[in-house]
Parts: structure tokens; C-alpha cells; sequence
């Protein structure tokens, strides 16, 4: 049997993960906020539905992501997740 070493909870765990939450958030917002202000307001003669196709389009991967993710917490996929 191999020695394998369990770690304890920290509690600059908390931190790390907030603070990388924090930024993945803030690139978030930047497709889904800034980015439609600025093809409104300075580009010009986009309409609202394509500005929205394009929003859809930007946000598909972070609309994946939660699935992935609960699917690489339970099962390991070509060595990602546990």
C-alpha cells in the first residue's frame, strides 16, 4: 500500500477560493456587462437581438462549466478532476 497523506481543512483555503471565484466572476462580467455597453453605446447599429445572440453565444461556456464540473468532482476524466 502506498502512504497517502490526508490534509486538514485551512482556512486560507477559503481565502484562495474566494479570491479565485472573485476574479473568474470579474472575467464573467466583462462579457456579459461590459462588453454589450460598449457595442451599445460606441459601435452603434447593433440591435438588441443580435447584441443578445451574441451574449448567448459568449456565455456558453461558463453554462457547461457547472455540469463539468460536478461531473469531474465524481469521476476522473484522462487525469482532471479527483
Amino acid at each position: 500500500m502506498g502512504t497517502e497523506h490526508q490534509t486538514g481543512f485551512k482556512s486560507y483555503h477559503v481565502g484562495l477560493f474566494s479570491l479565485n471565484y472573485l476574479f473568474q466572476g470579474m472575467v464573467m462580467s466583462v462579457f456579459a456587462v461590459i462588453v454589450p455597453i460598449y457595442l451599445v453605446d460606441f459601435v452603434g447599429g447593433i440591435n438588441v437581438d443580435a447584441l443578445a445572440s451574441i451574449a448567448s453565444i459568449v456565455l456558453i461556456p461558463w453554462a457547461i462549466k457547472i455540469f463539468f464540473g460536478m461531473i469531474t468532482d465524481k469521476v476522473k476524466v484522462k487525469n482532471l478532476g479527483r
